[in-house]
């Protein structure tokens, strides 16, 4: 018996693809990444709500997303399929006879599927609301210095508020909002006073715990010297006065402040404030008086000194400061608040020379590439992804302050809105 060829190739060609059909699921990665530019194009958006928000003076609002589960998977599927056409005029289609044609057709079809379940979380409570309302601390600003984010940028960020009392003069409050009176002057007296070396500090401060102890609580093991000393930072070291030898328990503190660090502008720093603010010198002797001074919280007893005071904002203040650069630049665009630029950037090509927005914000523009959008009583406003200041690093500073402000039980356990 003699098989033709062509009926083999038939029978066996559903085999050939069959043995193709698989089911795969997509590799974590994929998911992971997918996940993460979902997450951070979330985030970018949700920064940019409360800042329109701000600029209409509506209530802030947050939202976080606590949780997160997916599935994903990929299907292949193949299929065979054969048209036969008989030679003879008349004949019924599908008898094979002498002159047939026939046509083979096969294909193989995938599907991928990929789902995440989010849960989110309002953050609209006490605790949440407690730390955005309280004033960034001067430690939070040394370590933001510390990454080397221009000081003008910071300062005009972190600060609400100059203060400064000359000889014989009232004291003069200059506020950092665009729409200020002062405002002009504040960036003025910021510039100056960065000029002259303002700058943040963080120095080590030992501070007494508890009473003088006899010299018979030495080698007593009251207060668990040995693990407190590495775990709360106390030393117990001794002490000598009039009544004799005593031993007192230190614990040290880390504190920051503002100080001036010394350039060829430090005569005048002297001539001005004093000698105690200027930032202590690691490398030498220092005065042991500007050791508890800081420059936001103390001043000088001379006369003929002036006085500075700084306040800082909280994050919350932070929303509205920029609200209040949206309003600007809704108002006077040509007037959108900005700052030296210290360095050049590769996404500010546009501003070469002078100064650098703040933060920029284009309303009812969807042309460009875009870094945040979104809708906004039935307005459009977006971050453009080139040309846009320093609104990157503005972002990317409020995030990190959005990040401390969430504390333990600020996230509540149950979601608020489940998204499918």
């Amino acid at each position: 018996m003699k098989f033709n060829k062509k009926y083999l190739v038939f029978c066996l060609l559903p085999i050939i693809l069959l043995q193709g059909c698989s089911s795969t699921s997509p590799s974590f990665s994929d998911m992971s990444q997918s996940y993460q530019s979902l997450l951070e194009k979330y985030n970018l958006n949700s920064a940019l709500l409360n800042v329109v928000r701000a600029s209409q003076y509506r209530p802030l609002s947050f939202l976080a997303i606590p949780s997160i589960t997916g599935t994903g998977s990929l299907h292949e599927t193949a299929g065979l399929g054969a048209n036969i056409l008989s030679a003879i005029p008349g004949s019924v289609t599908g008898f094979l006879s002498a002159g047939a044609g026939t046509y083979y057709t096969g294909g193989i079809e995938a599907t991928l599927g990929k789902s995440f379940t989010f849960t989110q979380s309002s953050m609209d409570n006490a605790e949440f609301s407690k730390k955005i309302l309280t004033p960034i601390s001067i430690e939070t600003i040394n370590y933001l210095n510390n990454r080397h984010i221009n000081k003008e940028l910071l300062f005009s960020l972190t600060l609400s508020s100059i203060e400064i009392k000359r000889p014989n003069q009232d004291p003069v409050i200059y506020n950092n909002y665009p729409d200020s009176r002062s405002y002009g002057v504040f960036q003025e007296q910021l510039s100056r006073l960065i000029k002259l070396g303002l700058s943040t500090q963080l120095l080590e401060k030992k501070e007494p715990v508890g009473p003088l102890m006899p010299e018979v609580f030495r080698d007593k093991e009251i207060l668990d010297f040995l693990d407190a000393k590495s775990k709360y930072r106390l030393s117990l070291e001794k002490v000598s006065s009039k009544n004799g030898v005593y031993f007192q328990v230190y614990q040290t503190m880390e504190r920051a402040n503002l100080c001036f660090m010394k350039n060829e502008h430090a005569q005048e720093v002297t001539a001005e404030f004093g000698d105690q603010f200027f930032c202590f010198n690691h490398f030498g002797e220092y005065d042991k008086k500007s050791h508890y001074i800081a420059l936001n919280e103390s001043t000088t007893r001379d006369n003929d000194k002036t006085l500075i005071r700084f306040v800082s904002r909280s994050t919350h203040e932070i929303f509205d400061y920029l609200g209040a650069i949206l309003r600007a630049q809704v108002n006077t665009p040509e007037n959108n608040p900005g700052i030296t630029r210290k360095t050049s950037a590769v996404n500010n090509l546009a501003y070469q020379d002078g100064k650098m927005p703040i933060f920029v914000i284009e309303k009812n523009n969807t042309q460009s590439k875009k870094l945040a959008i979104i809708t906004y009583n039935d307005e459009t406003y977006s971050i453009p992804d080139e040309n846009n200041g320093y609104s990157t690093l503005v972002i990317n500073i409020l995030s990190q302050l959005l990040a401390l402000s969430r504390v333990p039980g600020s996230i509540p356990p149950s979601p608020a809105i489940l998204i499918k």
